[in-house]
């Protein structure tokens, strides 16, 4: 559906910055692929409920 308003009446968005695609960067830390800016941490977590 076309809007009959003037351009000047509309608001365009910024597109969404681009987000880190987690589960490759994991996938290629595992396989031993060194990925700049990244890095894997293992950490003890405990839960007390």
């Amino acid at each position: 559906m076309r809007s009959r308003l003037a351009t000047a009446f509309l608001q365009y968005p910024e597109p969404p910055p681009p987000v880190p695609d987690k589960k490759a960067i994991a996938a290629a830390l595992k396989a031993g692929i060194e990925v700049p800016g990244a890095h894997a941490e293992q950490a003890v977590r405990l839960d007390i409920r």
